[in-house]
């Protein structure tokens, strides 16, 4: 773990939970505080299982084995690494848990162009969700499991669309663009707990600007796309939104001021205040934060994912 150095900022932070995270090509755990740091292994682009006992990630060895990328999953220790993809199929990444721990989406790279995939949470089963020409990238799961929002670059009356975030049913249909701004740039989608809002990455006007030189900022909105508010207001690249299992928080990525390729890891309240540097590495890139969830939640139908225990009552 040399040239990595994390530093607590503020107590306040310090209310448990823990959020998976990427740097230098190694996927980490570390308190919400920014302390207790804990290399697992290898990796990119951490997800939780909703019980937080697995960790599905995605790893590549780039040229060694011809730009393959797998989607594995393992304890959240680091122990019992499983390849769920096997290397036949070129990139897979991103992969997310489904709300029910039986499903994982991600984005596949083996037709020509990114789609969305989803297969059994054993890697069985893979299919096709989304279809098209152009790249679909960053699934997440509504909370009830019944929709997946992604990242989509589409083609629209002879526009190319930058991208919009869309929704669509678990099995790809009714597909939906909620965004619908052809001339912006909206990735990295993320429901809250309860499912009515989504938080995302966006910026307009981007006809002459790459996404690494542009502003670049955490935005949220009703999952029906409307009532869009932009959380942070920074010159440099903000994205990769992660809700804490509670909905009052959200932690992401800030590109470093003097250099984009590097990112911290940020965590603000859920309306913007509140902001705080929780990784503080100038010459480390930081990424993929994933809050774990909170496994025994309980609450009304549709919304937190129901986990219950058996109680062994003392006769």
């Amino acid at each position: 773990m040399a040239g990595v150095l994390f530093t607590s900022l503020n107590s306040a932070w310090a209310v448990g939970g823990t959020i998976a995270f990427t740097s230098q090509g190694n996927i980490y755990t570390m308190a919400t505080d920014g302390t207790n740091l804990i290399e697992l292994t290898q990796g990119s682009s951490p997800s939780w299982s909703p019980d937080g006992t697995k960790i599905a990630y995605s790893f590549g060895l780039g040229r060694f084995r011809g730009d393959v990328t797998d989607i594995y999953i393992m304890d959240a220790n680091g122990a019992n690494l499983v390849n769920l993809t096997q290397g036949r199929k070129k990139v897979n990444m991103s992969p997310v848990v489904s709300p029910d721990g039986k499903r994982i989406a991600f984005a596949s790279y083996r037709d020509a162009n990114y789609e969305i995939y989803v297969m059994d949470a054993d890697g069985k089963n893979p299919k096709n969700l989304t279809l098209h020409l152009d790249d679909d990238t960053s699934p997440a799961w509504s909370p009830d499991g019944t929709k997946i929002a992604f990242g989509s670059r589409q083609v629209r009356e002879d526009i190319l669309t930058h991208s919009d975030i869309f929704v669509m049913n678990a099995d790809g249909a009714n597909r939906t663009n909620i965004t619908q701004n052809p001339r912006a740039y909206n990735i990295t989608p993320s429901w809250s707990p309860v499912g009515d809002k989504i938080a995302y990455a966006a910026f307009s006007n981007v006809d002459h600007v790459g996404p690494l030189n542009a502003n670049l900022d955490i935005s949220v909105m009703n999952a029906d796309g409307t009532d869009a508010v932009r959380l942070t207001e920074d010159a440099r690249m903000n994205l990769s939104p992660s809700w804490s299992p509670d909905g009052k928080r959200i932690v992401f990525v800030r590109a470093h001021e003097d250099d984009p390729i590097y990112c911290d890891i940020y965590a603000m309240n859920a309306d913007g205040t509140g902001l705080v540097n929780l990784t503080q590495t100038p010459i480390v890139g930081e990424f993929d934060p994933s809050w774990k969830p909170t496994p025994f939640s309980v609450s009304s139908r549709g919304r937190l994912p129901v986990v219950w225990g058996t109680v062994k009552q003392k006769r």
